[in-house]
């Protein structure tokens, strides 16, 4: 067994990092925090709400960043956000919103198979965001960037915890 006898707690507006060898198991807890993986047992509660037994819930409450693309590479960065945004959702994400943030607009129009690698993770972002959920899980969500992605990302994380969302990374 990788993974027992875990227990966190985290408060509204809290970074927690998770650290630990190659191995070690943690995009294992990550995936089963998002719903990926099954878990063995154990309960994941926000506010007092079981996450483990309300998949609905959880997928409204968590964004999950996975190390991976988890986008369709074949897909406009648009089309992408469409399986997770509204259309009026989307124009005001991009204009005002978590998407204008990250910048996205500026790659909105080309295939993810034509992305860097810093854009495909802020596209990732963008999409775990569409809900709002108050925590966002993320897999290593600078590995393999350059300086000025990693900075943005990381200052997206503080605006977004500073907001009282809660970053497990």
């Amino acid at each position: 067994a990788v993974l027992e006898n875990i227990e966190l707690t985290a408060q509204s507006g809290s970074c927690i990092a998770i650290l630990g060898a190659n191995g070690s198991g943690k995009s294992t807890l990550l995936s089963i925090l998002a719903g990926v993986q099954r878990p063995d047992g154990g309960s994941f509660t926000l506010d007092g709400k079981d996450l483990f037994a309300d998949s609905q819930l959880r997928s409204r409450m968590v964004g999950y960043v996975p190390q991976g693309t988890p986008l369709i590479p074949e897909l406009s960065a648009r089309d992408n956000l469409l399986l997770f945004y509204s259309r009026a959702e989307l124009k005001a994400e991009l204009s005002g919103g978590i998407l204008a943030m990250l910048g996205i607009e500026e790659f909105l129009a080309k295939r993810v198979s034509q992305l860097s690698g810093g854009m495909k993770k802020r596209l990732s972002i963008g999409c775990a965001m569409a809900s709002h959920p108050p925590v966002l899980l993320l897999d290593e969500p600078t590995a393999a960037l350059d300086l000025v992605c990693k900075k943005d990302i990381a200052q997206y994380l503080d605006i977004y915890r500073k907001s009282g969302g809660i970053v497990l990374l």
